[in-house]
């Protein structure tokens, strides 16, 4: 009976039936796209964001005019919530704030680590949980990796002209083989006689 589509139905003489027809009326394509668009307004988004195809400034975009917000909400609310007024006036407060490095692209991922360990913006820990893995911990975790291409502004002419601040000729390998550092103080105690 169920594959064939027919039945029995048991009535009453005192009623009359009257079959339900199925009759499925397909939705103009018009009025589709326009409770789509209906639907997506009311809840801030749009289809390249609800079907993952946005850039990276659509996210940017949808983050900060709608995610961020309502972290921003959230955090009042708590806050207010959960501490008085006084408690309040002493600096505690819930904070809620969404990573937004932690949702990127893999490359986008890739490309601010290399930057923020390239300026020693970043510790060893701080760069393989943005990379999605496990902190090393300790010591080696907390140590900061910079390139030598970096220097500090206020150490550059130093860090250019050699050791010293005042000698105006760079430090080079002497031809004997003594150690260089050597050949920098000798150079050094020959300007001052």
């Amino acid at each position: 009976m169920e594959n064939n589509g027919a039945g029995v139905i048991v009535t009453d003489n005192k009623y009359d039936y009257t079959p339900i027809n199925d009759k499925q009326t397909p939705i103009p394509q018009g009025q589709l796209a326009y409770i789509k668009g209906e639907i997506y307004d009311y809840f801030g988004t749009n289809e390249a964001i609800v079907q993952n195809k946005a850039t990276a400034e659509q996210e940017d975009d949808f983050y900060e005019g709608e995610v961020k917000p309502f972290l921003m909400q959230i955090q009042q609310a708590f806050t207010n919530c959960f501490f008085t007024r006084k408690e309040r006036g002493y600096g505690n407060e819930i904070v809620a704030e969404g990573n937004k490095l932690q949702y990127a692209k893999l490359s986008d991922k890739l490309a601010a680590v290399k930057y923020l360990s390239e300026i020693g913006g970043l510790m060893l820990d701080q760069a393989l949980t943005t990379l999605g893995f496990p902190p090393i911990g300790g010591e080696e975790g907390k140590r900061r990796v910079q390139t030598l291409n970096m220097v500090n502004a206020d150490l550059a002419d130093a860090y250019q002209l050699g050791a010293g601040a005042g000698n105006n000729k760079p430090v080079d390998e002497p031809e004997d083989g003594t150690d260089g550092a050597a050949a920098a103080d000798t150079d050094g105690k020959e300007d001052e006689e």
